[in-house]
């Protein structure tokens, strides 16, 4: 099994609140993300893509801005409009 998959199915695994994109203006919390720690290490293992709409809209963002995901970077902004 090739390390995407694995990583997919691990999110498999998670229950839904902590996966999915939060408000603009909703903070990080344990209770509603994986945390910054499992965030960084995700990051470093290189799976950005896969943290992309399980942070807050602002953090997802940067993030998608920083890699120049122009695809991902309106995608976001389309469902902030929404």
């Amino acid at each position: 099994m090739i390390a995407h998959e694995a990583i997919h199915n691990v999110f498999g695994l998670i229950a839904p609140q902590y996966l999915t994109l939060k408000r603009f203006d909703e903070p990080l919390s344990d209770k509603n993300s994986l945390g910054m720690d499992n965030y960084r290490l995700i990051f470093a293992l290189g799976f950005w893509k896969k943290l992309v709409y399980t942070m807050n809209v602002s953090t997802s963002l940067h993030l998608c801005y920083k890699f120049a995901d122009t695809y991902n970077f309106n995608n976001l902004l389309d469902r902030m409009s929404d």
